[in-house]
């Protein structure tokens, strides 16, 4: 028993990878087909027949750049990773689901970019820059002097309604306090979320200093207080998980293709066989539709539609480049309101808000450019001492670029702070 599960779970060969890639490709056809399209379908989630060839080009290119994946060899792996579960499988998918052959919305092309590019990620853990550090770098100090002055102004601003509240009533918190504070504010709210809190957190657990630790988990808790962000208050479990998980992994040499694979086909199964349970039914809806298939759904069933008949961006959606051009069409509206025109704010993943937004298919190849180098950035940055702590690090920005703008995750979800970190900031390791 123990000899299968070693040949099942360890070890990134290509077949093994091939196989794995396909269990999941399955898990999310099956998932979007016989839950998504019965119980979802007025949100998008069509399932339109096709010829044999024509499936078969779909799937494989849902498959193909499983094939230049080698395991955990430098942060942009992990971060491929998660792109390629919850971003790029749902998007090929729902181009081949959503349309038919014969289509005016440019399929085949974004079909080859998208391809190319989810390859070229796997494939970026290969490249590394040289990048020349500061001898004298600044003490670990600036981090805890930014974390204080940051939660001095949160609770200056926040103190007339900060409550620990259950799950039920975090909407209601949340409302409370979203007209409160300005736009600085806004950046220093997710900075903390994404950036400094996950920082001194994460750090602690490496450093195996618990001032460091206990710190970070209570300013999760208190930034839960304010914004009643379940991910706030499970962020100290989930990154502890994933701190354990990823030293197992690595003394193990765990395919973890295998582990995200088999884990939601598991999870996937249960939910759909257990329907008829209220609980279950709200959790399959989180978790089958809100998190694996909405990616996909809002890229052909929101963007696609939207920017066939109205104009292009051409990036002047980023603030900085509209400053100088003054050439958005839809200034001081969020886009992701603006392909519902006025409906839900159907925020997407950064080649849907950034590449469909700007210039449909070349936006999407020039977008993706954009984070392979921000991915061959990362990879030069990492050392064989931090590459575990940027990978965990990375984890709630990576998230959030799931469902967010690529300048938004540079900015808004402190990227660049981390980057700065890295370069300029005296960060010491456990030896061991």
């Amino acid at each position: 028993m123990n000899s299968f599960l070693r040949i099942l779970f360890c070890g990134n060969g290509t077949f093994k990878n091939i196989l794995f890639g396909a269990l999941y490709i399955f898990t999310f056809s099956y998932v979007w087909k016989y839950y998504c399209v019965t119980v979802w379908h007025a949100y998008f989630y069509f399932d339109v027949p096709h010829s044999f060839f024509y499936d078969f080009i779909g799937y494989s290119i849902a498959l193909i750049p499983i094939v230049f994946y080698r395991g955990i060899r430098n942060v942009s792996s992990w971060l491929s990773l998660i792109l390629y579960y919850f971003g790029y499988v749902p998007i090929v998918l729902s181009l081949l689901f959503n349309f038919k052959e014969d289509n005016n919305y440019h399929v085949i092309e974004y079909w080859m970019v998208l391809c190319i590019t989810m390859s070229l990620y796997f494939y970026s853990d290969r490249i590394k820059i040289k990048i020349k550090h500061p001898r004298r770098k600044i003490s670990i100090k600036i981090i805890w002097i930014f974390a204080l002055i940051t939660l001095v102004m949160q609770l200056a601003i926040y103190h007339n309604n900060m409550r620990i509240v259950d799950f039920t009533s975090v909407y209601q918190l949340r409302a409370e306090n979203a007209e409160i504070g300005n736009a600085f504010m806004g950046y220093i709210n997710s900075w903390s979320a994404s950036y400094i809190f996950p920082l001194i957190f994460v750090y602690g657990l490496f450093r195996k200093d618990k001032r460091f630790i206990l710190f970070g988990a209570l300013s999760f808790l208190f930034l839960y207080s304010i914004f009643g962000a379940k991910a706030d208050f499970l962020a100290p479990i989930i990154l502890f998980s994933f701190y354990k998980f990823f030293l197992w992994q690595d003394k193990m040499n765990i395919n973890l293709l295998s582990i995200l694979s088999i884990s939601l086909g598991l999870i996937s199964l249960f939910l759909l066989c257990n329907l008829e349970n209220e609980l279950v039914y709200v959790l399959a809806a989180v978790f089958l539709m809100r998190t694996i298939t909405i990616g996909g759904c809002l890229f052909s069933g929101y963007y696609l539609p939207f920017f066939q008949d109205n104009p292009h961006t051409y990036f002047s959606h980023v603030n900085i480049i509209n400053a100088i051009t003054n050439s958005n069409p839809y200034a001081g509206q969020p886009i992701g309101k603006v392909v519902t025109e006025g409906g839900m704010n159907a925020n997407a993943i950064f080649w849907a808000m950034d590449g469909v937004t700007a210039m449909g298919v070349a936006g999407v190849a020039i977008v993706s450019f954009l984070f392979l180098l921000f991915l061959i950035l990362i990879n030069s940055l990492a050392t064989a001492e931090n590459r575990n702590f940027l990978c965990i690090l990375f984890l709630i920005p990576m998230v959030a670029l799931l469902n967010t703008s690529f300048f938004s995750f540079l900015l808004s979800e402190g990227v660049i702070l981390i980057i700065l970190t890295i370069l300029f900031v005296n960060l010491k390791y456990d030896k061991n």
